[in-house]
């Protein structure tokens, strides 16, 4: 197995937009957690939606399929690239991206722990402990975005789970044109297991938007830790004000 090109060059500052593609008859993952950490990630791109996140730790792509990453790296370094599906780094399918020359800003910019982040600190910890019986336990919930009577719309308008139990929210897009999914106070309590479309999955510690194209779907999988009401809509330019525009509520 192999990356090609098995060793990639980069410069500082500059954006890029990498083609993560799976020319093989099996599924493969991209793996650049330290990478992806030390640079201004935008989103990722596939065939079915847009993820906008503050990094990935994990990103797969099914054979056949192409998934894009917008990035500009800001720390220089040589940054392991791997996949980790077992075997596949044993058989050849690992490489590194180097960042060549100088970090960008003043101060220097630096690795800050992965406690300082705004995400839910024993997320990861809450998913390791679900994921075996995830298939099994996780109820799947649904929420449509579409246009219809002169507006446009989430469906249900709210969406009611638990703290605690896993899900899959599938986010439907019935309309004929992009829709968006931000819930800024929703998504940094839960623990987030991934994103998966069409194209792949897609793994990082906090969720900020998701985009899904027209008659396209895109499955979150996380764990509501927080009670609570909260908002969930559609930031693209007037959407909200079209109607687009719900709550999720989570209870005991």
């Amino acid at each position: 197995m192999f990356f090609k090109p098995k060793d990639l060059s980069l410069r500082a500052g500059v954006p890029y937009v990498l083609e993560l593609v799976n020319t093989g008859k099996i599924e493969h993952e991209f793996t650049a957690a330290e990478f992806f950490r030390s640079s201004s990630i935008r989103k990722i791109r596939s065939g079915s939606s847009e993820v906008r996140v503050p990094f990935f730790t994990e990103i797969k792509v099914l054979p056949g399929k192409t998934v894009r990453v917008f990035a500009i790296p800001v720390i220089p370094g040589s940054f392991q690239l791997l996949c980790r599906i077992p075997g596949h780094r044993e058989a050849g399918m690992e490489g590194t991206i180097t960042v060549q020359g100088t970090a960008t800003g003043l101060p220097a910019p630096v690795l800050k722990s992965m406690k300082a982040g705004p995400w839910l600190q024993n997320g990861s910890e809450l998913v390791d402990a679900a994921v075996p019986t995830w298939a099994a336990k996780a109820k799947t919930v649904k929420i449509e975005a579409g246009e219809g009577g002169g507006g446009m719309y989430f469906k249900p308008k709210q969406l009611v789970l638990r703290v605690g139990k896993p899900y899959v929210i599938q986010l439907v897009n019935v309309g004929s044109i992009l829709h968006e999914y931000t819930s800024d106070k929703f998504f940094p309590t839960v623990a987030f297991f991934k994103g998966q479309d069409a194209a792949g999955e897609y793994k990082t510690p906090l969720l900020k938007e998701a985009e899904v194209l027209a008659h396209k779907q895109l499955d979150l999988y996380l764990i509501p830790t927080k009670t609570g009401t909260f908002k969930i809509v559609c930031k693209l330019p007037g959407h909200e004000m079209a109607g687009m525009v719900g709550t999720i509520k989570v209870n005991p």
